[in-house]
């Protein structure tokens, strides 16, 4: 993956490999997004709170914070606990649960004779949490939207959690 970023790079766009829970340029960005669940990974708290606190830290003072994340509360109500699905011949068994605080996705992938298995597991982090991560870092959260139209943050039926936040 690096090696196409590296591929893609030009004058003005780099692609660089860095430790989120580390503080990469202090002081020196007016916006730092974390897209598409990309949080939520560690096991420890204290890491999901060191992460945010690196983002707050790498902006400059008036600048913001994106987060977009799924919105667990309709994830966990709405979760499908086994699906099969079966594409170009290959078939995929899927199972879902929460376990202490994470959604767990198992996909066992099966192609003739050849199976694979895979786990995805996050943390079911809430609007509650962010909040709590967000202002012992220091910021403010200035706007929830619940999708990318940026529609208002409903946690029934919204799809996604996006915090705009502001140091």
């Amino acid at each position: 993956r690096s090696a196409y970023a590296k591929e893609n790079e030009n004058k003005t766009l780099q692609f660089l490999e860095y430790d989120m829970r580390e503080v990469y340029q202090k002081n020196n960005f007016d916006v730092v997004t974390n897209l598409f669940t990309s949080f939520g990974y560690f096991e420890d708290n204290k890491d999901e709170q060191k992460a945010i606190n690196s983002m707050a830290n790498n902006l400059k003072l008036g600048g913001f914070l994106v987060i977009d994340f799924m919105n667990v509360e309709k994830v966990i109500a709405n979760l499908v606990l086994k699906e099969q699905k079966t594409i170009d011949g290959i078939t995929f068994d899927i199972s879902r649960k929460i376990e202490a605080g994470h959604i767990i996705k198992d996909i066992q992938i099966t192609d003739g004779a050849i199976k694979q298995h895979f786990q995805e597991k996050v943390k079911a982090i809430t609007l509650a949490d962010y909040s709590e991560f967000i202002t012992t870092a220091g910021l403010k959260i200035i706007d929830i939207f619940g999708n990318y139209k940026l529609e208002d943050f409903n946690a029934i039926t919204s799809d996604r959690l996006i915090l705009i936040c502001k140091k």
